[in-house]
């Protein structure tokens, strides 16, 4: 009995732990949850008792909202097959975070802290293999037997050097053998916030050392993934929480001291990361006379982003404000690349500019009102986890457009519902205050 009443909880631990090790195994444990929730008796019995607060209500409206939006544009596109499938892929957008309003009235909500924890340790394990498997990866047959061997030695590259530039068996896709390094390192990041935040509330100085540990180890692994975007996520997270800091915690002397630091990192350590080659890209791409007709290769990889927002905007003029459909959105685009002789495949890369080109304007309006509602109940609640993550998202999400893969429709809506009920218990402690 104890097992059928608490087969979410149970199953969604399952989900959550194995979520950086396995995209499809998790999404088992996900399929379990939703069913554990409707053989919960205690679901239709509690119900009726307005127990869910305007926060969740609102997150699972936007959601809902945005996957029906992508339905209706089925209206007006023409490739229909390909709509349909694309349509049942973003289910998940809608299908988290209303089971989790569902499960809310359960379990769920009384075990937040036992599922982030759980998630925390499953990201370090996985981690922990990572690092294994890039060491073995070193390790090569030859004529003399097995010898620990760097291939990066043979392009003249000091170990920083390849590290920084992605060629090391310790950096990028390398190290990350589950998980596409930048979906990888949003978990790091949310580790981060929820761990400084920890750190802060924390008064027994063992745990504040746990804490810290732990958050300087994933700020090493996120260098080591070298995720662009998702250094330019960090860097705004970590002005965010000086802000933070400064105005909410009224500390303005760990503002100072937070600005002079992310100065030097600035300075010193972003210089020598992947991130560098995106400074180098505009300035190549704002150089170029006539973008239109040159001929252009993936082997100029800083521009690729740039010149693809830049033929998905002539689109979008087209289609400003039904979109393209959801079904056209990879024709469209790939029509556009041959007018200009551009030799790619690519999406969008960008959330935003997907979300206008298939959906048009409302598409792009409700992706916005879903990524916002957690920013402002993060700040209304003075949760700084939730207003981390939410950050972080919305960068990361104008570099790639983690809303139509696997991994970002398995892990981004789980963990903001998640955020979303640890800060309404914050909002219940800054009430008693």
């Amino acid at each position: 009995m104890f097992i059928i009443k608490n087969v979410s909880l149970i199953s969604l631990l399952f989900f959550v732990f194995l979520l950086p090790f396995s995209l499809t195994i998790a999404n088992i444990g996900f399929f379990v949850f939703v069913l554990g929730i409707f053989i919960n008796k205690d679901l239709y019995k509690n119900f009726s008792s307005r127990t869910i607060n305007n926060p969740i209500k609102y997150f699972v409206f936007f959601s809902f909202a945005y996957w029906l939006w992508c339905i209706c544009s089925l209206l007006w596109t023409d490739d229909f097959g390909r709509g349909v499938q694309l349509c049942g892929r973003y289910i998940m957008i809608a299908a988290f975070p209303l089971s989790f309003y569902l499960a809310k009235v359960g379990v769920i909500i009384k075990n937040t802290k036992i599922l982030a924890w759980t998630f925390i340790v499953g990201v370090i394990i996985s981690s922990f293999i990572c690092l294994y498997m890039s060491y073995q990866d070193c390790w090569h047959e030859t004529e003399n037997g097995t010898i620990f061997s760097i291939d990066y030695y043979l392009l003249g590259l000091t170990p920083y050097e390849a590290i920084s530039k992605g060629l090391s068996c310790f950096s990028y896709n390398f190290l990350s053998h589950f998980v596409h390094p930048a979906y990888y390192s949003l978990y790091f990041i949310l580790i981060v916030v929820f761990l400084l935040y920890e750190f802060s509330k924390s008064k027994l100085r063992k745990l504040k050392i746990i804490y810290l540990i732990g958050s300087i180890y994933c700020l090493v692994f996120l260098y080591l993934l070298q995720s662009r975007a998702a250094f330019v996520a960090l860097c705004v997270v970590l002005l965010v929480l000086f802000a933070y800091v400064s105005f909410i915690k009224k500390q303005y002397k760990f503002f100072l001291c937070g600005i002079v630091s992310f100065s030097i990192v600035c300075i010193f350590i972003i210089p020598h990361t992947r991130l560098s080659g995106i400074i180098d890209g505009i300035e190549k791409a704002l150089e170029r006379e006539d973008n239109k007709d040159l001929s252009w290769s993936l082997e100029e990889e800083e521009n690729t982003r740039i010149i693809i927002w830049q033929r998905a905007f002539e689109v979008i003029k087209q289609h400003p404000i039904l979109g393209v459909g959801i079904g056209d959105t990879d024709i469209e685009l790939q029509n556009e690349y041959k007018k200009h002789n551009l030799n790619t495949e690519l999406g969008t890369h960008n959330q935003y500019i997907y979300a206008q080109l298939s959906m048009g304007i409302i598409g792009l309006l409700l992706l916005l009102a879903m990524l916002f509602t957690p920013l402002y109940f993060g700040i209304k609640n003075r949760y700084f986890p939730l207003i981390g993550f939410a950050v972080a998202v919305m960068v990361n999400l104008m570099f790639e457009n983690m809303l139509t893969r696997n991994a970002g429709l398995m892990f981004i809506p789980w963990a903001t519902m998640l955020l979303l009920m640890m800060s309404e218990e914050k909002k219940k402690e800054i009430s008693n205050e």
